[in-house]
Parts: C-alpha cells; structure tokens; sequence
C-alpha cells in the first residue's frame, strides 16, 4: 500500500513538473517604467498614458521631466543580435527591454538600476534614473494608487481562469504546432500593470518568457483580455523555434526565387509571426475557452486581421490533429494572402520593407519623428543616413534595398545634375518637382532596383506616408 501510495505520488509529481508553470502579478515598478516609456513617445507602448498625464494637474511636472530625453532614447535603442539573426525572427533584445524585464523581478528603483548599471553611459544611465525616481511619485498618486484594487481584483480572476481553462495544456498544443519544445523549467512571467478607464484596447508585447500586459482596470471581458496575453506567448514560442526549424520555414516562402509573385511570398513571410499569434491567440484560445469565436476585431491592422481569420479554419484543424506547422501550411498561407491583397506589389508596406533614407536638414532632428516616420512605414530593415552634402557626394547606394530620399522644398533648386543622374531620377519626376510640386514619386531604375524620392514642406514629414504616390 505505501508503495502504492509512493507511486502516485510520484505520479503526481510528475505531471506537475511537467506542466508549463505561469506566474500572474501586477507590477507597481514595471507600470512605473511603461509609465516612463509612454511619456517618453516610445514605440508600442499605450499613448493613452501621456494623454492621460498631459489632462491631469501634474502635466506641466511631467512635462518638465521629459524636457530632454533625446540621449537617454538613444542609449535604450542600444540593440544585441543574436548571431543566428534569421530574417522575419529579430531575433535579439535592446536596453530597453533589460529594463523592461527586470522592472518586474526588482525590488524597487535602486534595486533595477544596480541590476542594470553597465548597459548605458553613466551620465545618460544617471540621467535616466533621476527621471524614473522624479516620475515616481506622480505615477503613485495619478495611476498606481486609484488603480491598484482593481488590477489586484483583475489579477485573481486571471489567476482562477488560468486554472478553469488549463493554460498550461492549451500552451503545449500550440507549443507542438510552434514546433517548438519550449522546456518546461522555463517558467512565464505575465506581469500586469493598469491602464485607467477610458481606453478601448489594451497593450501587451512578448519579451521571451516575459509577457507585458497592459489591463484597462474596468474591463469586463476577461476572455478577450487573457487572449491577448496568450497571443503575446506565441510571439515567444516563434522566437524560440530551433534554427534549424527556423531555416526550414524560412525556405518555404521562397524569398530567393525572383518572380511576380514574390511580393506575395514576402509579404506573407513578413506578417507571420502577427498572423499566428493571431489565429491562435485572438482566434483559438478564444474560442476554447468561451465556446465561440470573438466577433470583435482581432488585431487593429488589416493584413494581420484578414490574414489571421483567413488562416482560422486550417489554423485550428492543425491544432486539432497535433500538426506542426509545415509546408502546405506554409503553401495556402501564401495562396491566401495573393488572393485577399492583389495589390500588394504596390503598396508602401511592400515598397518601404527594407528601406535606406537619404536626406538633409534636420528631417530626423527629434526623436518623436524618428519614432513616427519607424511606426508608419514598418520597415523590417531602415537605415537613415543625414548628409550636409547630399547633392555634392557620391552617395553609397544598397541596390538590393528601397532607397528614398528626402528632399526638404526649400532645397529643390540645388538638385543638380550630377545628384539626379546618380539616383536615375526619371525626367517625368524631375519636371515635376522643377515646377514646385510636394510628393512622393517611385520608380524603378535601369537595374530594376525600387527608387523613390519626396520632397516635402517644413514640418510635414509626420503626414508623407499617409498619402499615396505622386503630387498633391
């Protein structure tokens, strides 16, 4: 009997190791730090915390706080790739991150940056740190504080539904179709910090085995909003594919093979890992846990959300039969996207997905512009090159890339000749400008290499890319 007993036990045991182990928390340090994050206009984090801030009485605090972050920016953006760098994966982390993670394990400020002291400059790492501990205090009385009972009551439901809906189950289904084999020692993070009321979406972003989730503190519908961190945990289980799996999926679309229906294949290639996380988080894990698909939008970008519920049926089919993602998958995935976007050759998401800027003047001077012209154009690869000599140099041109130029409308008359032969600018173009016209034109040079140039009107770079081609 005590033998028998010892076995169970045993067996018990065992099945607790092996599943995966999810810690749930709210997180006053690493709210504090998207707070910061947020004031300080960087990408993918909740522009409704600054709005929130800019209408409160601490507005004119804040705004004295974050006078001057342009060097701090900077060193945050300082990135490490990993040297198995595959294209579409990114795969690799910035300082920014290292702050982000370990915002949720320190015990408070001291604590973060005594864990972090060597991966900025001391003055731009001092600086930062003044503005965190000056920001404190308000993020408690505006924020943290009014907020905290509710995310506390939001973090139990979540912690009681992990249970009901057998996270740690769904997890591996999506671990096998990942083909991933995520170990299970390895435990997830999910850390939560609120966003007051007001917000219709909440935001959340993948740091490996770490999940940042924004919670809107008087959600009712905790299903869509779980949903939302499980998308987040796919996009950690398509970072984490063995390489070699990696180059094998990679292989599949083709991306060497120069035909007219490479911007199909690359497109879809490029949306991937949005599209997954998708289907499986907005659209699976949804529907497993409240018996019905979500009618609310999926994902707030219309390649992604076509091409996710597009995806839907097969998506979960493999699911069902313990599939892994494999080149048929990979094959109607492709097929899918030519049909619902035609057009896609000539869309800027296309045209711009790697792109090397050339300008002059101070187009990219602050680092809230830089930020915007980033986030419109989605560019997988972006190099910006500034230039007081950019009608005077031979200009170091990579072919294989989208080369735009910017040309303030001030500067049109020092276009010379030797400037418009080096880019093939057509005469068509050229006789435009000449005129006076503001645009953005594109056209292909004698080596079939993609070619655009704009010329735009002081102040008006943030609007460029929501217009079309030509003049206007």
């Amino acid at each position: 009997m005590k033998h028998l007993v010892s076995i169970l036990l045993g067996l018990i045991y065992v099945l607790q190791i092996q599943a995966q182990q999810v810690e749930i928390k709210s997180s006053r340090l690493h709210g504090l730090l998207v707070f910061v994050y947020s004031n300080m206009n960087r990408p993918h984090y909740s522009p409704y915390l600054k709005e929130y801030t800019e209408k409160s009485e601490y507005a004119d605090q804040m705004k004295a706080i974050f006078s001057d972050y342009a060097d701090v920016d900077r060193d945050l953006n300082t990135a490490v790739n990993y040297s198995q760098n595959i294209k579409g994966y990114g795969d690799g982390f910035g300082v920014d991150d290292l702050f982000e993670i370990q915002s949720a394990y320190a015990e408070d400020i001291d604590d973060l940056f005594t864990r972090l002291q060597t991966t900025m400059p001391m003055d731009t790492f001092l600086k930062f740190k003044k503005m965190v501990k000056l920001t404190e205090p308000i993020y408690e009385k505006l924020i943290w504080k009014p907020q905290y009972s509710k995310l506390s009551e939001i973090e139990g439901i979540d912690k009681e539904n992990a249970k009901k809906w057998k996270l740690s189950e769904l997890f591996e289904t999506a671990n096998h179709f990942y083909g991933t084999a995520w170990p299970k020692e390895q435990e997830f993070l999910i850390a939560l910090y609120p966003i007051p009321p007001g917000k219709k979406h909440s935001n959340a972003h993948s740091l490996g085995p770490f999940e940042s989730v924004g919670t809107i503190t008087d959600a009712k519908d905790h299903a869509g909003r779980f949903s939302v961190a499980f998308h987040e945990m796919m996009h950690s289980l398509y970072s984490a594919q063995p390489t070699e799996f990696k180059k094998e999926l990679l292989s599949y679309y083709e991306l060497d093979k120069k035909d007219a229906d490479l911007p199909y294949r690359a497109g879809a290639q490029k949306f991937a890992n949005e599209v997954f996380a998708t289907a499986l988080g907005n659209g699976w894990f949804y529907e497993v846990v409240t018996g019905a698909q979500d009618k609310a939008s999926w994902y707030n970008d219309a390649h992604i959300e076509t091409m996710a519920r597009a995806m839907y049926d097969l998506t979960k089919t493999y699911l069902q039969q313990k599939k892994r993602i494999d080149k048929e998958y990979i094959k109607q995935y492709v097929a899918s996207f030519k049909i619902k976007f035609p057009d896609y050759p000539e869309e800027k998401d296309y045209i711009f997905q790697e792109l090397d800027v050339f300008h002059s003047g101070d187009f990219f001077e602050s680092p809230d512009i830089r930020k915007s012209f980033r986030s419109v154009i989605r560019s997988g690869k972006l190099g910006i090159t500034s230039t007081s000599t950019l009608f005077k140099q031979k200009l170091e041109i990579e072919n294989e890339h989208t080369n735009l130029f910017l040309v303030s409308n001030r500067e049109v008359a020092r276009m010379n000749i030797g400037f418009r032969n080096q880019i093939g600018l057509p005469k068509k173009i050229q006789a435009q400008i000449l005129k006076g016209k503001t645009g953005m034109w594109k056209w292909t040079d004698k080596n079939k290499n993609l070619r655009a140039i704009a010329v735009v009107k002081d102040g008006e770079l943030s609007n460029l890319f929501k217009q079309g081609f030509g003049a206007y």
